[in-house]
């Protein structure tokens, strides 16, 4: 039986209200709170936590609106086809039933052809309270997700602090209390598509995306995006001490180490010059830290820099290593010219 529907001036209210929410990408705090409720477990000892289920109740207008993206969600990604089609879980007109029946055609298959079938069963534990959601996210962009669905980054359940998180708040507060933290990194989601750079600077809210040309490499992404960085800190950072954050080991060791090196790529060389030249007036220290564990900054970075393929601002003043190649293709064929003309 279908309840009463609100009237049509008022579903215009919600319509705008819900329109206004996503332009700006800020989900309501007032609607981020829920009553828990305590549901005991049949035949448990309910003097122990653990044997009740916990439901929250949350607000309603702020479920109508999450019906509404995971709706359009679904359809995205059935029309892109992100998702196997052998997975049933959350997906319209699909059960456990149907994960069952291909077990069983498995099984069949095995037997009539006298091989032994091995099944392996997970049940992940709190697989929801600890799902990284910027991890989520990075899977939609790879997915081909973009638009105001990532740009926004609508902020539910996004600022929750992991264990990596606190661990980096740890080692920042021991070791590098009172510095500037700022997060690059470089992506590279297709072999024919253009690369992303990008870097973020959470304290002031600034960030920059770059797309690199498609023969760029990610480890020239996460040094150009090192290099901008750097530009940003020359230009624009008032602060006496800054740590650049990024999870590319040879990106940091190239630039740290370019004077050591025969031959340093162009950009490689300036972000070394320029960092030598900042380092005259503040405290610099580019630190490595590891990607994909639930690092914010480095989530929000990695974020960035997969939406710069599509959305960054095209650079122009790079070497690729096509051009490179090139290059040095027509130097070795001049020299071995002047050689030849030498022997005659």
């Amino acid at each position: 039986m279908q309840g009463p529907s609100l009237p049509k001036l008022w579903i215009n209210v919600l319509l705008e209200l819900i329109n206004g929410i996503w332009r700006e990408g800020k989900f309501p705090d007032v609607w981020k709170y829920g009553e828990a409720v305590m549901l005991p477990k049949p035949g448990k000892d309910l003097s122990k936590i653990e044997n009740y289920r916990y439901i929250t109740l949350l607000p309603v207008l702020g479920k109508v609106m999450e019906r509404m993206v995971k709706k359009r969600l679904e359809a995205v990604t059935q029309q892109k086809k992100i998702l196997k089609d052998i997975q049933c879980g959350f997906r319209k007109n699909r059960s456990a039933e149907d994960s069952l029946m291909c077990l069983k055609q498995e099984a069949l298959y095995a037997l009539q052809n006298g091989w032994i079938l091995a099944a392996i069963l997970i049940d992940i534990e709190g697989a929801f309270d600890n799902m990284l959601h910027r991890k989520m996210v990075g899977g939609l962009v790879t997915g081909g997700i973009k638009g105001q669905m990532i740009s926004s980054r609508l902020e539910f359940n996004m600022d929750q602090d992991t264990p990596a998180d606190l661990a980096f708040c740890m080692m920042m507060e021991k070791e590098y209390k009172g510095y500037l933290p700022l997060f690059t990194d470089g992506s590279k989601v297709d072999e024919m598509k253009h690369v992303g750079a990008a870097f973020w600077c959470p304290f002031k809210n600034v960030s920059k995306k770059f797309k690199l040309p498609p023969e760029s490499s990610v480890f020239l992404a996460e040094v150009y995006a090192i290099k901008k960085v750097l530009e940003f800190i020359e230009e624009s950072v008032e602060e006496d001490k800054v740590i650049i954050c990024s999870d590319s080991k040879s990106a940091i060791q190239a630039v740290v180490n370019a004077n050591t090196m025969a031959k340093p790529n162009r950009d490689v060389l300036i972000c070394y010059i320029k960092l030598q030249d900042i380092l005259k007036k503040k405290k610099v220290v580019i630190q490595w830290i590891p990607a994909h564990i639930g690092i914010s900054g480095n989530e929000i970075a990695d974020l960035k820099a997969k939406s710069a393929v599509e959305s960054g601002t095209l650079v122009t003043d790079m070497d690729t290593p096509y051009e490179v190649m090139i290059f040095d293709k027509v130097i070795k064929e001049m020299i071995v010219r002047v050689l030849k003309r030498i022997e005659i």
